[in-house]
């Protein structure tokens, strides 16, 4: 029989908390699916080695001083689906992605499927995904779109006069949008640190905020910022000599 998902979602960087895995395990076992006979069987990868591997069954039993790389929930089901007699639904969690399938068209299922989706979508962060997953061009591209044109006004005008300073005004919107464009370094930061895992095995209230956890990464930020605005600085300052 092919092996089909008949059912399948896709969220960009959730963020999930033990509120969030012990709602979803609550709807894949419900007192609802007892005719199904639900069972759980929940795979964790604290890091990129496929053989660092935990399992268990339940979410209780996930500890809450791992690291998180990925984990998946899967609920199987005594019900004809694409896998012969029986069904399940998959929630994977990766680095930047949760996928939702389900291997069945039974109704009742579906509807388990479309509330563990709830779920997830009031976590997604598709910002951040963005953000993450494209870091040079999040960084370069405003850098050229802002500095690029003051580049080409500094060069036009010393062609034009030769024996005159840059006016102030000019000078200082280089300076501001310099400053603005370092700040923009600290929000890619924020938003869209790709080592940052989207699983936390942590209630959220319990969690730690984030200046404790990514402090580290802000300075890494800033001091690699300072030689961007330095380098910028100068190349200004060469275009105006030439």
């Amino acid at each position: 029989m092919k092996k089909e998902k008949t059912v399948f979602y896709k969220f960009r960087m959730p963020k999930i908390y033990r509120e969030q895995l012990e709602e979803i395990e609550k709807s894949l076992t419900q007192e609802t699916l007892k005719d199904f006979k639900p069972s759980i069987k929940i795979t964790i990868h604290q890091t990129k080695d496929y053989f660092d591997t935990d399992t268990t069954t339940k979410v209780s039993d996930i500890p809450n001083d791992i690291s998180v790389y990925s984990l998946r929930i899967v609920a199987f089901y005594e019900v004809e689906g694409s896998y012969g007699s029986y069904s399940s639904i998959s929630v994977e969690f990766g680095k930047r992605n949760c996928e939702i399938s389900l291997s069945s068209t039974n109704p009742t299922l579906k509807g388990i499927v479309e509330e563990v989706k709830g779920i997830v979508s009031t976590q997604e962060r598709p910002f951040r995904s963005n953000l993450s997953r494209h870091p040079a061009l999040n960084i370069w591209i405003p850098y050229l779109l802002i500095l690029g044109p003051q580049f080409l006004y500094a060069k036009y005008f010393s062609h034009v006069h030769p024996h005159k300073s840059l006016p102030a005004t000019a000078s200082i919107i280089f300076i501001v949008t310099t400053s603005l464009f370092l700040v923009w370094v600290l929000v890619i930061a924020y938003l869209g640190f790709p080592s940052h895992s989207s699983i936390n095995p942590n209630y959220e209230k319990s969690s730690l905020g984030f200046w404790r956890r990514n402090k580290e990464n802000i300075w890494t930020q800033i001091i690699a910022g300072i030689p961007g605005a330095i380098v910028g600085s100068l190349v200004t300052f060469l275009i105006l000599k030439l």
